[in-house]
């Protein structure tokens, strides 16, 4: 399916390269501001073993370096993912290609990347607010987590979202599964006092039932 305007948007098909973090990781490691391999490719990289298959490689990087990101990249089609109201279900789908030195549209929270002239998307960029010191989850500032602890490495350098950020996003969300709570079994056993404690109490304050409180209050 073509691209098609849609009130200043394009609906655009979901297609995708293999996800590949090597090649995510020369394409971002240039740009000179921190990012993490986000979602499920982290939950991969924590555990040091593929889990499970994955569509794409989301990336997060900070909402205030989202301009540095976009100047850099000059040979990305970069496309703002966001909410728009009377097509449900397909938000993900309606982008607002965003061009160097355009300012960012208020609303982003994602952002779909390819190479300018392909129709493949290589990776999406996820903005976390954050200030100089600590990072804020975007459903609940209240929640927070130092810049230091919210980013991982692992033994050959590639960045990563600490596993129990990346767990908090899939237990509060809307499109929580399966595959969600597979995750939360892969990385449980290998979770630090501090890791789990603090997905627990992040967990307890938002959504005092969920079921993976059990596990956590059991190891």
């Amino acid at each position: 399916m073509a691209d098609r305007a849609t009130q200043g948007a394009v609906e655009v098909d979901d297609l995708w390269e293999e996800p590949d973090v090597e090649r995510v990781r020369a394409v971002l490691e240039p740009v000179g501001a921190p990012w993490w391999v986000a979602a499920g490719m982290a939950i991969d990289l924590f555990v040091g073993h593929k889990t499970r298959e994955h569509h794409d490689v989301d990336v997060a990087i900070l909402r205030r370096d989202a301009e540095f990101f976009r100047r850099e990249l000059v040979d990305w089609e970069i496309g703002v993912a966001v909410t728009w109201a009377g097509i449900p279900g397909e938000s993900e789908r309606i982008l607002q290609w965003w061009e160097p030195e355009t300012p960012l549209h208020e609303r982003a929270e994602a952002m779909w990347c390819r190479p300018r002239g392909k129709n493949r998307f290589v990776f999406e960029l996820l903005l976390n607010r954050a200030d100089e010191r600590t990072w804020y989850f975007k459903r609940d500032h209240s929640i927070t987590l130092s810049l230091e602890r919210f980013g991982l490495k692992t033994a050959k350098g590639v960045p990563l979202v600490a596993p129990e950020v990346v767990l908090l996003h899939k237990a509060t969300s809307v499109a929580f599964d399966e595959e969600d709570t597979q995750d939360f079994h892969a990385v449980l056993p290998r979770m630090g006092e501090f890791q789990r404690e603090w997905l627990r109490e992040s967990l307890a304050h938002l959504k005092a039932d969920h079921p993976w409180i059990v596990d956590l209050e059991r190891e």
